[in-house]
């Protein structure tokens, strides 16, 4: 259950991540 709830944490970072990326990329376009 541990492991369950750390890759949640990443994937919820990695998300966060992409949104962020996707967001600049929009920005600087």
């Amino acid at each position: 259950m541990a492991y369950q709830n750390i890759y949640a944490k990443l994937k919820v970072n990695s998300r966060t991540q992409a949104m962020s990326r996707a967001l600049e990329m929009k920005l600087l376009d």
